[in-house]
């Protein structure tokens, strides 16, 4: 519950005296960072900088790194209890700021690539986690998704209900399937051979949204998100597997979650590590 205690700092820290505004990606993923450090730091975390880890590899097989990576193990503060509730130990975060559309026009021309970016980050925290099925999981699995205005000028809402409910505070329940019928554009950011892939997830989301409607020349404001996935499948033909609220996990049979993980790598165009060190981007 740390990353969710960060997330309602995160205005403060973006806008606040005086902070400067983020115009890019890795700034958005480096405040984060500055607000966890300071919730590590209100609970007298012993170093706290080491829970934290930019650009953590899914795998030391590939090279797809998760944008920021928290591990808060070692603060032994974790039960059952409290596992009801989103905490876990190790917590893969995924972030996207969409913002600088052309001056006046506030109707982005490319929301086909904007979603299929988001389907990306799905694929990668649901597929590519690390996860052993039959254990217990222990991963957090976040989205952070920054936007410099209100996210339907983004996103395309329409025939698309679980981009719209990403966007909507408390628990939803996400389908994301159909795939084959999207447009070239939104499968080039996951790639062809995902198209008959099917995420189904219990999700909740936090927004920080302004209250009241902004002024064009006021300067850059943020509408910020952060989507956790509590629960989710991923099924591929015939094959899939789970994570359950309470972190039962399984699959359909024996070796279905490499499997998937495996050709998810292949479709995001993730190289090995022995292929390429280093050298793909996250």
């Amino acid at each position: 519950m740390i990353v969710e205690q960060a997330f309602v700092a995160l205005p403060e820290l973006l806008l606040g005296n005086p902070y400067a505004a983020q115009e890019y990606e890795a700034g958005i993923v480096g405040v984060f960072s500055m607000a966890i450090l300071q919730e590590l730091n209100g609970r007298n975390a012993s170093n706290p900088i080491q829970h934290l880890q930019a650009e953590k590899r899914y795998s030391q097989h590939f090279a797809r790194r998760a944008d920021l990576f928290v591990d808060v193990e070692q603060l032994m503060v974790a039960n059952d209890r409290l596992s009801q509730y989103g905490w876990r130990h190790h917590n893969w975060i995924e972030a996207k700021f969409y913002r600088n559309k052309p001056a006046l026009q506030r109707h982005a021309t490319n929301k086909s690539a904007f979603q299929g970016q988001l389907v990306s980050d799905a694929l990668r925290l649901t597929s590519l986690v690390p996860l052993q099925p039959g254990h217990r999981d222990t991963n957090g699995r976040y989205l952070l998704h920054v936007y410099d205005d209100e996210p339907r000028y983004y996103l395309p809402y329409q025939d698309r209900s679980w981009v719209k409910l990403l966007h909507q505070a408390g628990q939803n329940e996400i389908i994301i399937d159909g795939l084959a019928d999207e447009s070239p554009t939104a499968k080039s950011q996951f790639g062809e051979t995902l198209d008959r892939i099917r995420i189904q997830a219990t999700v909740s989301s936090l927004i920080n949204f302004p209250i009241s409607d902004i002024d064009p020349d006021a300067g850059t404001h943020y509408w910020c998100v952060l989507t956790r996935f509590d629960a989710f499948s991923v099924t591929l033909n015939d094959r899939a597997f789970w994570v359950h609220a309470n972190r039962v996990t399984g699959e359909t049979n024996p070796g279905d979650h490499a499997a998937i993980a495996e050709t998810v790598r292949q479709g995001l165009g993730v190289t090995k590590t022995s292929e390429a060190p280093g050298s793909a981007s996250s």
